[in-house]
């Protein structure tokens, strides 16, 4: 996006123009693309920072009974303790023509790879076969997926940091150094990416230069710095 290659975006949920360190940057090459496009439960902010044509497609929320053509469907939710589970709706939708975002997205696909050899209107009739894909290709982290999200409490995803197991070629930790681009920032000070938790990846920069903002979710950077 930064240096023009990109023509469009698609993103689902959330405000990807904040979510992302270096937010004026991202509004400025946001706004250079051709298309945007924001599957969303509701609006945001971010649906205000778009390319030269943006559609807005509304999906079901958590909250919505999903009923697909393989019957009533549910999501998987990954919670901060790295727990997974299931997760139904219990309302009825706004709208009888309103799509989950995996329909929308297993729509696009279709639409776009015809001849792909996939079955995407299966995947979107029944949940369970995108997990059971899953569980394919991560059988150690994933296995008896589909059982095991819908026992109570749901389960652990071992994740190995955790446990101090770093799968690295030195066995510890690493980390990755990155150019701060064309920002030029006064003196020597500490600054760095990272993400809030596992359930809800988000990126966040610790410095003390970013413009003070009610906040309603706060940590703690160097320098005694506040931010989101």
């Amino acid at each position: 996006m930064v240096d023009g290659r990109a023509k469009a975006f698609i993103g689902l949920g959330g405000n990807f123009v904040r979510a992302v360190p270096d937010w004026t940057v991202a509004e400025a090459a946001m706004r250079r693309l051709r298309l945007t496009v924001a599957v969303s439960t509701k609006l945001n902010r971010g649906h205000l920072v778009h390319g030269e044509q943006a559609l807005i497609l509304p999906a079901l929320a958590r909250s919505d009974i999903d009923m697909q053509a393989g019957g009533r469907q549910s999501i998987t939710v990954e919670d901060s303790m790295s727990m997974l589970h299931a997760s139904s709706g219990l309302v009825s939708p706004p709208s009888e023509h309103l799509k989950s975002e995996v329909a929308i997205v297993c729509g696009m696909a279709k639409a776009a790879l015809p001849d792909c050899g996939i079955d995407w209107d299966s995947f979107a009739a029944d949940y369970n076969r995108i997990r059971d894909k899953i569980e394919a290709v991560f059988p150690d982290l994933f296995a008896d997926f589909n059982t095991r999200i819908r026992q109570p409490g749901g389960f652990h995803l071992t994740i190995p940091p955790r446990q101090r197991v770093w799968n690295t070629a030195t066995g510890r930790a690493n980390f990755l150094l990155f150019s701060r681009g064309r920002r030029r920032l006064p003196g020597l000070r500490p600054r760095y990416a990272s993400a809030c938790d596992a359930a809800k990846p988000r990126p966040v920069q610790y410095d003390d230069l970013q413009p003070r903002r009610p906040l309603s979710r706060r940590v703690r950077g160097p320098h005694g710095g506040v931010h989101e």
